[in-house]
């Protein structure tokens, strides 16, 4: 996932080598956050147990490509953002890397929003405190982990343009999704089927139920049953 053939770019800016730097944010006194991680391109790796609300490895192919971090708090509501830099577009250069390993708090309770555009992703969600996911996804697909213990309801919207996406969900908590898919087709072979809807067995048998929508275009949904 490090080598991309498409990346971003502000210009015609000779490449030397990666740059990469870590990034720190503390929680303050949030008792709630907001994330927003708008990536663009690259490969994103997301997981849990950050000390920190977010602990980042950030590699990029030049200093102009720094991703832009921003952290705010109101009253007990923390705003946390990963973004690409605006300025940039996206071109061909191959062999080069940029890639997020963004590691988030697992303890506050979080409504994530997750963009991607070129790329792909594997996002570890299973320890965080999850109330909301909305994963946006254009090319290259990504492989989502939501396995766990979940102690809240979670509703979920995943869209994904040209690329599979492969959800790895509970088997012991109840679990809902309703899938459409367009020139892909949906594998689900340890869920019941009725029409667009898919559901495990502990559906309707735990105090907690994932929610989940989902739209694939081309590549397809693959639902599999972990821990």
């Amino acid at each position: 996932m490090a080598v991309l053939s498409l990346l971003l770019v502000g210009g015609c800016v000779p490449l030397g080598p990666a740059e990469s730097h870590t990034e720190r944010v503390e929680l303050g006194g949030a008792e709630t956050v907001d994330v927003l991680i708008d990536m663009g391109v690259g490969a994103l790796l997301i997981g849990g147990g950050a000390e920190d609300l977010l602990e980042a490895d950030l590699t990029y192919g030049q200093e102009t490509w720094k991703p832009e971090v921003s952290y705010q708090v109101s009253g007990t509501q923390g705003f946390l953002s990963v973004k690409r830099p605006s300025a940039v577009g996206v071109v061909a250069v191959p062999n080069v890397q940029y890639e997020w390993d963004l590691r988030l708090n697992s303890e506050v309770p979080m409504d994530v929003k997750i963009n991607m555009g070129v790329g792909g992703g594997r996002l570890d969600l299973r320890d965080l405190n999850l109330q909301s996911l909305e994963l946006d996804l254009g090319v290259g697909g990504a492989e989502v982990d939501l396995t766990g213990s979940w102690e809240a309801d979670l509703e979920a919207s995943i869209h994904s343009g040209v690329g599979g996406v492969k959800l790895v969900l509970p088997r012991d908590v109840g679990v809902r999704v309703e899938a459409e898919a367009g020139l892909g087709a949906v594998e689900a072979l340890e869920f019941n089927r009725d029409g667009d809807v898919y559901t495990n067995d502990a559906y309707g048998r735990t105090e907690t139920t994932l929610y989940i929508k989902a739209d694939v275009g081309v590549g397809g949904l693959e639902l599999d049953l972990g821990g």
